[in-house]
């Protein structure tokens, strides 16, 4: 892990003794004075205006310092007498065995990390990096000094990463139906979405390969409180797929698509513009008409029954990204609305976030597959960088078996043409 310089202050509340400080991957945080490191205790001081006489200030008394803080002072006098006043955030450390009292970094494991283990790690390492460059001239009690208030603001900053990652939660409020807590990242395209399946509309979902289309069918099912069922769609599928059949002994063998259209519910027809469009056809007057014709009888469509089709074209035919895609009758896509589902950054660093990546190699995983993306656009490339590129390119690394390099090479660069693969390469570091 780098080493972490102390953070800039940026701002001190005295009636509250909450500190604001630059945090050390950007933006601000803001925590009270008493579960701040020595040196950044100092440092508020120094902000103040607050003077130290006498000795360099991390030999002072911590009690002193927060004293001068607290109470306004302009000055502190190292004189040997320990403050009164305990440090705000005792707590109890081991005392070092060794004759240095250094604490030592724990080596990276070869093995995935647990969230626990990864925690302990991070925390020797912020220790390890607090010490720098004092060894052989702090004591066993200066030692305690500085770590003791490391170890509590680490603590409070962990807590409050925990909370920022735990999957966000969203209260969806629909006219006439209860309420729905959603768990999760919803893409950005979400709300519309849902409000066009809960008006009934049935919708065709457009953008790139995992963008995750076919995860917001299903979300949407889940708000709409309805059953959710899906077909992968191949040039090879038949109607029995959709309609069932009638086995040897006349009896009625029915599908997922069935259960649906007769019982209510989203289904959602995955990679719809790679189907057979004559199987297709036969949909025309499931979707149009509201009702179809199964292999056992006529059955009239669910009140609450709305398709979502998924696609990475609007059904005019092969791309040169797409290359197996199928032109789609205008019958069947004058059924459906169309949207478009670009790519939401939030939705793959909910993606990466899930591996658990260490987040300095998190960072710049990402920072890599995004400029990638962002090379291939501008350069006018055919090839795809999607966020399963980020994701698998991520269980390639944290798998231990794979450099950074060689999990760009499988998940990004994967089989581009020499003059492809430079400009996708250009100013991507690992």
């Amino acid at each position: 892990m780098p080493a972490q310089p102390a953070r800039r202050i940026l701002g001190y509340d005295k009636p509250t003794q909450m500190v604001t400080l630059e945090g050390h991957h950007g933006g601000k945080v803001q925590l009270p004075l008493s579960a701040l490191p020595k040196v950044e205790v100092i440092a508020v001081a120094k902000f103040l205006g607050t003077k130290f006489v006498g000795k360099n200030p991390l030999a002072m008394d911590l009690g002193k310092i927060h004293d001068a803080i607290v109470n306004g002072k302009t000055e502190v006098v190292y004189d040997d007498k320990p403050s009164p006043t305990p440090s705000p955030t005792p707590k109890p450390q081991p005392t070092p065995k060794e004759e240095n009292p250094m604490p030592k970094p724990t080596p990276k494991p070869s093995s995935p990390m647990g969230l626990e283990e990864m925690v302990r790690h991070i925390a020797s390492d912020v220790v390890t990096t607090a010490l720098d460059g004092y060894e052989g001239n702090v004591s066993a009690d200066d030692v305690k000094d500085i770590v003791n208030p490391i170890m509590s603001g680490f603590r409070h900053e962990v807590t409050e990463l925990v909370k920022s990652v735990k999957p966000i939660v969203n209260e969806i409020h629909i006219k006439d139906r209860p309420a729905k807590v959603l768990k999760g990242v919803q893409h950005f395209v979400f709300p519309k979405v849902l409000g066009a399946v809960s008006q009934g509309v049935n919708l065709w979902l457009v953008g790139p390969a995992g963008t995750g289309k076919s995860t917001i069918g299903e979300q949407v099912a889940e708000a709409l409180s309805l059953p959710f069922s899906a077909v992968n769609c191949t040039s090879t599928m038949t109607e029995v797929a959709l309609k069932g059949y009638n086995d040897a002994n006349g009896n009625y063998v029915a599908t997922e698509f069935r259960r649906i259209f007769e019982g209510g519910g989203v289904f959602v027809f995955d990679e719809v513009d790679n189907a057979n469009p004559n199987v297709l056809g036969a949909l025309n007057s499931a979707l149009a008409n509201g009702f179809m014709a199964f292999a056992d009888r006529r059955v009239q469509k669910h009140a609450d029954f709305v398709a979502i089709a998924t696609g990475n074209t609007f059904g005019s035919g092969a791309t040169m990204e797409y290359v197996g895609r199928n032109p789609i009758d205008g019958a069947t896509i004058d059924r459906f609305a169309q949207l478009v589902v670009p790519i939401d950054e939030k939705v793959e660093d909910a993606m990466l976030a899930s591996v658990g990546l260490p987040e300095s190699d998190a960072t710049k995983w990402v920072t890599a597959v995004r400029t990638a993306r962002k090379n291939v656009e501008t350069s006018g490339l055919k090839v795809i960088v999607s966020p399963r590129a980020t994701l698998n390119g991520a269980r390639l690394i944290r798998s231990g078996a794979f450099t950074m390099t060689e999990a760009f090479d499988a998940t990004v660069i994967k089989g581009c043409k020499p003059d492809q693969a430079d400009k996708i390469r250009s100013g991507v570091t690992l």
